[in-house]
């Protein structure tokens, strides 16, 4: 049920501050049913057998559903073509997925000079995204077999969305034209949902964010956004994420049960590379859609809540099992 605005943004600054009466030792958060894995060239040499070990573990920690955020990145596929072997990494993964019933959502292409393309003129995008669309057309064709699959859930876009790109009028038409075109070209290979997801840099007030995404995905077709909370990477602060949650939540697609909240698990470290959080700074940042009742989708298991992804990360790994573990009694 969806609560009213000021009753949510009151009980997410109660949780976040410490407020809450539950102790915050002894809660139990909304435990993550669903995560992020980004294929890399180094997976393609894990085993079918490491496969199926990592996603029991993962399964064992309550995660039901995996979104496998793309299935080529730049020139690199990571599918085996029309038919499955098992030969490929997706394959693999789709074979251990079906071993420990997790649902699998899958990305298409994620393309590195996305953000450099979308940067330039109206007529630049124009051929830009006309080029994307042939390539989606061809990459469909050899993913189609995946829908077939028992534990396919639907389709990924891995193409963010920022609050800066597409604010005026001419851009946000182009876009809406983009990913409607991207929709009914997966549409014509399977009937299952597709998502998309989206971040901001605190440069579109709250509202007005909603509201831009009510019409994109009334328009484009698409069925469901992930709004990434940001504030791993250091985008946004708590506070502004409850103004963004509270201000979504009341748009029809929140209420039809469309958006879904990408918690980070990461933070900066002093290097300026990522590093897995601390485990209280997590439930704190978990406490954030829960109070709203959204679902949630952690970025990512791998590598930050691996014990074999260094100390942070093991360290996250255990706090959280231990944790899932008393609350699961």
């Amino acid at each position: 049920m969806r609560l009213p605005g000021q009753v949510f943004l009151t009980l997410v600054l109660l949780a976040f501050t410490g407020l809450a009466n539950a102790d915050s030792d002894q809660a139990c958060p909304a435990f993550f049913k669903e995560s992020f894995l980004q294929p890399t060239n180094a997976q393609k040499a894990w085993s079918e057998d490491k496969w199926t070990r990592l996603l029991g573990e993962w399964r064992a920690l309550g995660l039901e559903s995996l979104i496998l955020q793309w299935s080529r990145y730049g020139d690199t596929d990571f599918h085996s073509g029309k038919t499955a072997s098992y030969g490929e990494l997706l394959d693999r993964i789709f074979k251990a997925a079906r071993n420990h019933d997790i649902q699998l959502t899958l990305g298409l292409k994620y393309d590195p000079a996305f953000w450099e393309r979308i940067e330039k003129s109206t007529a630049h995008r124009a051929v830009y995204f006309e080029q994307r669309r042939m390539e989606r057309a061809h990459l469909l064709e050899g993913l189609a077999h995946y829908a077939h699959h028992p534990n396919f859930a639907g389709w990924y876009l891995p193409d963010e969305i920022d609050d800066i790109n597409w604010r005026g009028a001419a851009e946000r038409t182009q876009l809406i034209a983009y990913l409607k075109t991207a929709r009914q070209q997966i549409s014509r290979h399977s009937p299952h949902p597709v998502s998309i997801s989206a971040f901001a840099n605190g440069d579109l007030p709250a509202d007005n964010w909603a509201n831009f995404w009510q019409e994109i995905l009334e328009q484009s077709g698409i069925d469901e956004l992930y709004f990434q909370d940001g504030l791993g990477v250091g985008k946004l602060e708590p506070t502004e994420v409850t103004l963004y949650l509270e201000s979504m939540t009341q748009m029809p697609f929140a209420a039809a049960g469309n958006l879904k909240v990408i918690t980070e698990l990461l933070e900066s470290d002093e290097q300026e590379s990522f590093r897995a959080t601390s485990w209280d700074r997590l439930k704190q940042n978990m406490r954030l859609p829960a109070q709203g009742g959204l679902e949630t989708a952690a970025f990512a298991y791998h590598p930050y809540l691996n014990p074999n992804e260094g100390h942070a990360a093991a360290k996250l790994y255990r706090d959280y099992r231990k944790a899932w573990k008393r609350c699961a009694e």
